[in-house]
C-alpha cells in the first residue's frame, strides 16, 4: 500500500515539474526579443521548434561557440560583436527573413545546414577567418526551390570565403541588391539561378575572381572592379550604368545587351583589348543623361559598336586607339571627344556628323591624334568641297571679310541718313540779342576819290516808300528735289 502511494507521488511530481516545464517553454517562446549571452541562453529556446521568434541577438565579448538548436524561425537573428567566436551553428533554422553576422574577427565555421528561405537579407561582414560556410546545399522546400534562397539583398564583404556559388534566388531567379567586396580569398562568385537584381557590385576581391551569371538578363546596375573574367551572356538591359574599372579581362562581352538608361564607364582596364556589344542600340535615356566614356585601357586598339545610335549624354573615348567604329550613330546629342595617340587615326566620319547634327550646335566637339611628345594634330579631318565658293576660305579669313562688309557697306547708308535727318530735323536758331538801333553807328567810312573803293550804299533802318524786300520761296516739293540732288548716289543716275 505504502508502494503504491510512493509511486503516485513521484508520478504527480513529474506530471506537475512537465507542466510547470512547458509553461515556462511557452513563456520564452512568448517572448519577442531574446539576447543571447551565453549557451544556456540559447538552450532556453531548444523547445521554440513550432514559433516564429520575432527577434535573437546574439553579443558576448567571452563566447567562444554557440549552438542554436530547435529554432526553426526567426523573424531577425544578428550576431555581433563576438570578437572570441570561433562557432556557430544554427542546425534546425529554416526560414528567416534578416540574417546579420558582422564584427566576428575569429569565426571559423559557420554551419546553417538546412536554410531555406532569406526574405529579405543576407548580411556578412568582417569574419576574415571564416573560409566556407555551410549552406543547404540540395534539397527541395515547400516552394519548389532548392537549396538556400536569397530573396532580398545580399551582401558580403571582408570575409575569408574562398569560393560562393551554393547561393539560389528562387524560381524566379530575382535578388536584391547584391554586393560582394573586399574579399580577398575569393575566387569564383557563382550566381548561376540569378535573373534579375536591382544592382551588382563585385570589387576588390582576389586578383584571379570569376564572376559568372549565366541566368541575369536585367539589372539596374552593373559594377565590376578588379575582376579576372566575367560571364553575362543573357543580359539584356541595365536600368541603369555599367562601370567597368581596374579589372584584369582580356575582353568584355555582352552579346544580349541592347540598352543601358545611365552612365558607361570602361576606364583603367590594362588587359582589355576587346569590347564585344554587337546589340547595344542606346546609352542614356533614363532619369539621368547616360554619359559613355573609355579611357586609360592600355591594350585597347579598336572600339567597335556596330549598332549604337543614341547617347544621351557626353561622349569621352580617349587610349591609344587605332580606330572608332561607330557607324549608326544618328547624332551627337551631347559633348563628343575623340583623343588618341595613334596617329593618322581618321576623324572623317564624326567631324561630318558633328557639322550635320542638329542637336549638337550647342555642344562640344573634338577629334584629334596626337602623338606624347607633341601636341601637333596629326588625325585625318573630313574637308567639305568647295569648288571656290565662300567655303573654300578659312574660318579666320571669312570672319574679317564679314567685318569688312558690315563697316564699309554702312557707311553710304549712314551718310544718307545724315542728311535726311538733317532735312527733317533742321538746327534749332541760336538766339539773338535784340539790338538796338538807335545804338547802330551808320556813320559812313569816308574813301578818298579815287582810291578804287566803291563807297557802300546808305545804311536806312526804314525803307523807302513803296520799296519791297526780297520774296522767300514757299515750295516744299522743290526743296526736297534739290536735297535729294545732293545726297543721290551716282549709281542712280
Amino acid at each position: 500500500m505504502v508502494e503504491q502511494l510512493l509511486r503516485g507521488l513521484v508520478l504527480g511530481l513529474l506530471f506537475l515539474v512537465a507542466v510547470v516545464s512547458a509553461a515556462t517553454d511557452s513563456t520564452v517562446c512568448a517572448e519577442s526579443i531574446h539576447l543571447i549571452e551565453s549557451q544556456s541562453d540559447a538552450d532556453s529556446l531548444s523547445q521554440c521548434t513550432n514559433t516564429t521568434i520575432s527577434s535573437v541577438t546574439i553579443r558576448n565579448s567571452a563566447l567562444t561557440s554557440l549552438r542554436l538548436s530547435g529554432v526553426q524561425r526567426i523573424e531577425t537573428l544578428q550576431v555581433s560583436s563576438c570578437p572570441a567566436l570561433v562557432d556557430f551553428s544554427a542546425p534546425n533554422l529554416r526560414w528567416t527573413r534578416n540574417i546579420t553576422l558582422s564584427d566576428l574577427p575569429v569565426l571559423t565555421n559557420l554551419s546553417i545546414p538546412v536554410l531555406e528561405t532569406v526574405l529579405l537579407g543576407f548580411n556578412l561582414n568582417n569574419a576574415p577567418n571564416l573560409q566556407q560556410p555551410v549552406w543547404k546545399i540540395g534539397g527541395v522546400d515547400n516552394n519548389g526551390d532548392i537549396g538556400t534562397n536569397i530573396y532580398g539583398d545580399l551582401s558580403i564583404s571582408s570575409s575569408g570565403i574562398q569560393t560562393l556559388d551554393n547561393l539560389n534566388f528562387g524560381l524566379i531567379g530575382k535578388g536584391g541588391g547584391i554586393t560582394i567586396t573586399s574579399n580577398t580569398n575569393l575566387t569564383l562568385v557563382n550566381l548561376a539561378t540569378l535573373n534579375t537584381s536591382s544592382s551588382i557590385e563585385v570589387s576588390n576581391n582576389s586578383p584571379s575572381i570569376v564572376v559568372r551569371m549565366q541566368s541575369l538578363t536585367n539589372a539596374h546596375t552593373l559594377e565590376l572592379q578588379n575582376v579576372a573574367e566575367i560571364d553575362v551572356p543573357k543580359l539584356s538591359t541595365l536600368d541603369g550604368g555599367l562601370t567597368l574599372t581596374g579589372n584584369s579581362f582580356n575582353n568584355f562581352t555582352a552579346p544580349a545587351l541592347t540598352a543601358i538608361a545611365g552612365d558607361v564607364l570602361i576606364a583603367n582596364n590594362p588587359l582589355l583589348d576587346d569590347i564585344s556589344l554587337p546589340l547595344l542600340n542606346d546609352i542614356g535615356g533614363g532619369l539621368e543623361n547616360g554619359s559613355f566614356s573609355i579611357s586609360n585601357n592600355t591594350d585597347l586598339r579598336i572600339v567597335s559598336l556596330e549598332t549604337l545610335t543614341y547617347v544621351d549624354g557626353n561622349t569621352t573615348i580617349s587610349g591609344d586607339l587605332q580606330s572608332v567604329s561607330l557607324p549608326k550613330l544618328a547624332n551627337i546629342q551631347g559633348g563628343f571627344h575623340i583623343n588618341t595617340t595613334s596617329s593618322k587615326f581618321n576623324c572623317e566620319f564624326f567631324d561630318k556628323l558633328s557639322q550635320s547634327s542638329a542637336a549638337n550646335r550647342n555642344s562640344d566637339y573634338s577629334c584629334r591624334a596626337s602623338s606624347p611628345e607633341s601636341n601637333k594634330d596629326t588625325a585625318v579631318h573630313f574637308k567639305p568641297s568647295c569648288h571656290g565658293g565662300w567655303n573654300c576660305l578659312p574660318k579666320a579669313s571669312r570672319a574679317v571679310l564679314i567685318i569688312v562688309f558690315v563697316v564699309f557697306g554702312s557707311i553710304p547708308f549712314l551718310f544718307a541718313f545724315k542728311k535726311l535727318w538733317q532735312w527733317w530735323r533742321p538746327a534749332k536758331p541760336v538766339p539773338v540779342e535784340p539790338i538796338r538801333m538807335d545804338e547802330v553807328r551808320t556813320e559812313r567810312p569816308q574813301h578818298e576819290v579815287g582810291d578804287g573803293v566803291e563807297p557802300l550804299p546808305e545804311y536806312r533802318p526804314v525803307g523807302k516808300p513803296g520799296e519791297v524786300p526780297p520774296a522767300y520761296s514757299t515750295d516744299v516739293a522743290g526743296r526736297v528735289q534739290r536735297l535729294w540732288s545732293r545726297v543721290k548716289p551716282s549709281w542712280m543716275g
